[in-house]
């Protein structure tokens, strides 16, 4: 029988988004729909019954959550205005209200999206503007107090306590077109991360710490081994132990999809699978220490355009789903 693959664009954007092992991955459709496929002991949906949004045909899917039970993904609309759907499980799917402030990307924005790890309902959320700089747009909750640091001096006046979406620290000038994606985790204060590309080809990290505010990151790839310009990026966090943290970014290139780590020190992970050029790729992950899971989202060409899973157990990586539905 033909798979309905051929239902889901060619170099989707893919979302993912998990409570454990509880996943749910998100990818566009041919007709520039959102639909949603789950797993829950077996994977199911991602059918035309299945649709949580509609965006610009090769629009960007940002995706935050805490576990399931608060999702929030933004996308970009036919004028490329940032576009947020929102889910609650006391609610349901809803459109959420950052279309109202009709905040512009350049038409070539990829987009990145988190919650803050340990704040109620704060979020963060990435784009490129027009002038090929990487803005932060924040919402903090209603119920979400302000931060008593002194060291957040500087940015009170982006934080208010009224639950609506501002523009926050612009990142600088990154190669038009580039993707981006974040990580958020808290060891003794909240920290973020954010990874994008420069006009030079190299990745680069943005940090911010609750005590710190932004600075510059450690990791940037080197100029003697260069990244393809526009690579797809996603990254992931997790606990090791001693309060340490662990952080895999992953990235599209030549060879396929390759995987840099974090563990103290930057290194080359163990990662190396095939997957179409320039496919998009979302990561998840839970467990910590050696008990860490990861699950990897991307097109491999399995029926030319189906979203295939790859995943990390048991201290090493392996094949997962072949190809998630609609295939």
């Amino acid at each position: 029988m033909p798979s309905n693959a051929q239902e889901i664009y060619f170099r989707t954007c893919i979302g993912a988004c998990n409570s454990e092992g509880h996943l749910r991955v998100y990818m566009q459709d041919v007709l520039g729909k959102v639909r949603e496929t789950m797993y829950e002991r077996e994977w199911t949906n991602g059918t035309e019954k299945n649709v949580v949004a509609e965006a610009r045909l090769d629009s960007p899917i940002a995706v935050a959550f805490q576990k399931l039970d608060h999702i929030r993904m933004f996308c970009l609309t036919n004028d490329n205005m940032m576009k947020e759907v929102a889910y609650d499980n006391s609610k349901g799917w809803y459109e959420g209200d950052m279309g109202k402030k009709k905040f512009h990307m350049a038409p070539y924005s990829s987009m990145a999206a988190c919650f803050l790890d340990g704040a109620n309902m704060t979020l963060r959320v990435y784009g490129q503007k027009p002038d090929n700089t990487i803005q932060e747009y924040g919402w903090n909750s209603k119920n979400c107090p302000l931060p008593r640091s002194k060291a957040w001096a500087h940015v009170v006046f982006f934080l208010d306590d009224n639950g609506e979406w501002k523009e926050m620290q612009n990142l600088g000038v990154a190669m038009p077109g580039s993707s981006i994606t974040c990580t958020s985790f808290k060891t003794t204060h909240m920290r973020l991360r954010v990874f994008f590309q420069d006009d030079h080809h190299v990745l680069k990290e943005k940090c911010w710490d609750q005590e710190r505010g932004w600075y510059d990151g450690h990791f940037k790839t080197a100029s003697s081994d260069p990244v393809p310009p526009r690579a797809s990026l996603a990254c992931t966090s997790y606990m090791l132990g001693n309060n340490k943290i662990g952080m895999s970014l992953f990235y599209v290139c030549s060879l396929g999809l390759q995987e840099m780590k974090f563990d103290g020190q930057w290194q080359k992970g163990d990662l190396k699978v095939s997957c179409i050029p320039g496919s998009e790729v979302a990561a998840v992950c839970w467990g910590s220490d050696k008990n860490v899971q990861m699950r990897l989202y991307f097109q491999r060409g399995e029926h030319v355009s189906g979203i295939s899973e790859w995943m990390w157990s048991d201290g090493k990586w392996k094949a997962g789903k072949a190809a998630l539905p609609p295939a």
